[in-house]
């Protein structure tokens, strides 16, 4: 049975990751000598569990009252939003992980690649955060950084929609919806191919026993002898 694997990671960035828990926590002057393209690689890396709770968390996030503990979670790691835009990414979010493929999912990536901070915006973060001076520029919100050296395009670990388009990249193909009818999270990413419920014990539960019946209805006859 084919499992879903994390990113691989180079020798050298696995290095740079080892030593510390989080990349986050070492100091900037070992990030400052380490290769752009190495610290990005592990910044990707290191920042992939991160994408799919982001995706998981709106995605489940069911109505304008939960936005607030939604913020309370990610608060620390998200640009500020008003709640209607974090409403409609929900809603977005939402068509891609059930028709991936489609044409309307592909605009909406783009949308998302476009996307540029308001006058109001720039504003609620300076208001959030503080007056750092990158705060205050348009430039600070684009979405994805040229990368020479590693080839690629990197995504803005700051920037919301730039961390949702690499997540839908990353993920897409492992989107999937709970088929126990009472889940309050349905929408997951599946661990396995074949995966049919998320992982929370209940679902678990009611697979489990829908696959014992399955099992007992096909053998009972041969147990009867």
């Amino acid at each position: 049975m084919a499992r879903l694997q994390k990113p691989k990671l180079s020798s050298a960035a696995k290095k740079l990751l080892a030593q510390s828990d989080r990349l986050g926590c070492l100091p900037q002057s070992l990030l400052r000598e380490a290769p752009p393209e190495i610290v990005d690689e592990a910044f990707l890396f290191d920042t992939y569990p991160v994408r799919r709770r982001l995706l998981t968390d709106l995605a489940n996030l069911w109505n304008a009252d939960a936005v607030t503990p939604f913020w309370k979670r990610w608060a620390r790691v998200l640009s500020p939003e008003w709640e209607h835009e974090i409403l409609e990414l929900r809603n977005e979010l939402r068509a891609i992980w059930q028709e991936p493929e489609s044409a309307s999912s592909q605009q909406t990536l783009d949308k998302w690649l476009r996307w540029s901070p308001s006058a109001g915006h720039l504003a609620l973060h300076k208001a959030i955060y503080g007056t750092d001076e990158r705060e205050r520029e348009p430039r600070y919100y684009m979405p994805f950084w040229c990368s020479l050296r590693a080839g690629k395009l990197v995504p803005n670990f700051l920037s919301n929609r730039a961390m949702m388009i690499q997540g839908v990249l990353e993920n897409w193909q492992h989107f999937r919806f709970c088929t126990n009818p009472e889940c309050l999270s349905p929408y997951f990413i599946a661990k396995r191919r074949d995966q049919t419920v998320c992982d929370a014990g209940d679902c678990k539960a009611i697979r489990q026993r829908e696959h014992a019946l399955k099992w007992w209805n096909a053998n009972r006859a041969k147990l009867a002898r």
